[in-house]
């Protein structure tokens, strides 16, 4: 899965790189649900993430088309937002309080998926966005 990953990160121009920057949480799955919610959000407010920027993987999202989030990101970008963080939760998900903070809750299925798979398919839809905004044949 990380070859099929680095693939498509290698396909995106530097001026429009994905950064991936995975936050280690693995040590607090022994704790409720309630405490690694609470973690997770710790790390998100650490790194400073100004709140119109974050969007949230959550399964109780809103989910998009391909064509939908290719306008979501193209109106993102024309209203000035010139970088977005989209973070992907641990099993027990997203506090309540930073749901609220984010700009967007959303949702790449109803299916669950391990995060690896949950990245990857994110990075791909990001890469056929991409491809779209700027006409090329990758899409269909």
């Amino acid at each position: 899965m990380l070859a099929l990953e680095e693939d498509y990160l290698k396909r995106f121009p530097n001026e429009n790189r994905v950064k991936i920057r995975e936050l280690k949480g693995e040590q607090f799955l022994k704790h409720s649900r309630m405490e690694q919610q609470r973690y997770h959000s710790d790390l998100i407010h650490q790194l400073g993430v100004p709140k119109n920027r974050l969007v949230l993987l959550d399964e109780l999202g809103k989910e998009f088309s391909t064509e939908e989030l290719t306008t979501f990101l193209t109106n993102q970008s024309e209203s000035g937002t010139d970088r977005l963080i989209f973070a992907i939760g641990g099993p027990c998900g997203w506090s309540t309080e930073l749901k609220e903070e984010a700009s967007l809750l959303f949702s790449l299925s109803k299916m669950t998926f391990p995060y690896q798979l949950a990245r990857v398919i994110l990075i791909e839809q990001l890469y056929r966005c991409f491809t779209i905004q700027k006409n090329l044949p990758y899409h269909r």
